[in-house]
Order: structure tokens, then sequence, then C-alpha cells
């Protein structure tokens, strides 16, 4: 899990649910100060977005919060979970209405 207080590369996988196109990939920076989220990302073959600042919480298990754009416009927002294991995935939702899922390559180090 990410603990609080400890920052961490990260990359993984989305997909839209309504479409047959493959996953892509995205990949960033992400920090857990108290339960605070806060980080980069650059996301590969989003319509709405290329790179952006991801802002949220961590609480438990569970993750959830908001990807912002170069003027700060929020642009998705998401919700996911945390298991034993450290694997992170969940549900995102986007600013043109698209929805999917979304993942963690590498599990948190404990």
């Amino acid at each position: 899990m990410l603990s609080a207080g400890s920052e961490a590369s990260a990359a993984g996988r989305w997909a839209a649910s309504r479409t047959a196109a493959a996953s892509q990939r995205w990949e960033g920076k992400v920090a857990n100060r108290d339960g605070a989220l806060e980080g980069t990302v650059t996301i590969e073959g989003s319509p709405v977005l290329r790179s952006g600042v991801v802002q949220g919480r961590v609480e438990g298990n569970g993750v959830w919060g908001t990807l912002t754009d170069g003027r700060g416009r929020e642009v998705a927002t998401f919700t996911g979970t945390i298991t034993d294991g450290g694997r992170v995935h969940g549900r995102y939702r986007d600013a043109s209405g698209e929805a999917g899922t979304w993942e963690r390559e590498q599990p948190f180090a404990p």
C-alpha cells in the first residue's frame, strides 16, 4: 500500500467500457501525504487529457479523486480499491462521458 508520507512512481492500464479498443497506458508520480493523494500523470490515448494533475484521498483500502488539466479544469474522476496484496484497480468517468476501468501494474510495497 502507498503508506502516508510516501511517494512512488506508478504505471498501469486503462480501458473504456464502450469501445473494443485495446487498453491504454498511463504513468506518473503519486504521493500519499497523510491520506491526501497528489501527483502528476501522463495518459496515452485519452480523448480529453494527455497529462494532468491527480488529487484525491486514500482511506483504508479505498482511493478516489480527480484528474485536472493544465488549466485546473476537472477532466475525470476515479474510484478504486487497494487489495491486501497491494494491487490497485477501479473505475473512472471523464468529461466526455466515457467510463471504464483502470489498474496499477505493480502492487504497492508494504
